[in-house]
């Protein structure tokens, strides 16, 4: 029988749960560190061992199986607890058919990694070594010089004959020289219609000046026909309009003014 001094549990099964649950918690601890997988296995058999040598081996020797020690519960009264305690907790099969299948493809994934990882490095350097190896002749077939004219000579290079640029030049230099000796003349006229054009937008201003001034019919009739501009020529070699000069009369006011005289080339009257 078990001294009173032990803890008492029911089957082994609880004391081997808490076992596995702390194995478990050893190894996501190490699966954190940033360690390789030989430093991560040392980590886990070293403090696995001490936790047997100081722990698990304490417990068994502190509780006690249904009254008996530790020892004297054989492996058969495990295996029966553990089959009693399925019928009491009804299985899931759905959930342990998902489970299964994603421990499946997890191993598939690890080995396929495990194979990729012996086999991609060797590719990845065959792939840059070839890389290096093109360049490198590509490097060595490349000559900094320049062909001289006899090798582009065998090449099709089409050239316009030269007599028929000289042809082309002559006929727009005689254009050209047409153009410079007409250019003089076409803007003298630019300019006569430009002084024209001026001119016959003061005499409508005078026109207009007229009729609003005006104080009755006959006084609207004598501005009518005083509103006739009399335009002063220079010399007759200029053909120029340069000054124009109005006159007209309107109510008593107006024929205080004295008559205006308008500066075709400025647009403004004068006094």
């Amino acid at each position: 029988m078990a001294d009173e001094g032990r803890v008492s549990v029911n089957s082994k099964q609880t004391v081997l749960r808490i076992h596995e649950k702390l194995k478990k918690e050893v190894h996501q601890i190490a699966e954190k560190k940033s360690w390789t997988a030989e430093q991560k296995n040392e980590f886990e058999k070293k403090l696995l061992e001490l936790y047997k040598d100081s722990v698990e081996e304490t417990i068994k020797e502190n509780v006690a199986i249904g009254g008996q020690e530790w020892e004297s519960v054989n492996q058969s009264e495990v295996s029966n607890s553990s089959v009693a305690q399925e019928e009491m907790e009804p299985l899931n099969r759905d959930r342990l058919t998902q489970v299964l299948a994603i421990c499946s493809d997890l191993e598939d994934l690890i080995r396929d990694t495990a194979r990729k990882r012996k086999k991609y490095p060797q590719q990845i350097v065959e792939g840059v070594n070839s890389i290096l190896q093109s360049r490198k002749e590509m490097l060595e077939n490349y000559q900094s010089t320049v062909k001289s004219d006899s090798s582009l000579s065998g090449s099709n290079v089409i050239t316009p004959d030269f007599e028929e640029c000289i042809q082309r030049l002559q006929a727009a230099s005689s254009d050209l020289t047409q153009l410079s000796k007409s250019f003089p003349e076409l803007h003298g006229k630019a300019d006569r219609l430009r002084q024209a054009v001026q001119s016959h937008k003061a005499m409508q201003e005078c026109e207009t000046d007229g009729v609003l001034f005006a104080t009755d019919s006959n006084d609207k009739s004598s501005n009518t026909s005083s509103t006739e501009p009399l335009v002063l020529h220079d010399d007759q070699t200029s053909e120029s309009l340069n000054l124009v000069e109005f006159k007209w009369w309107g109510s008593d006011k107006r024929k205080s003014n004295p008559p205006q005289r308008y500066d075709a080339s400025k647009n403004t009257y004068n006094r």
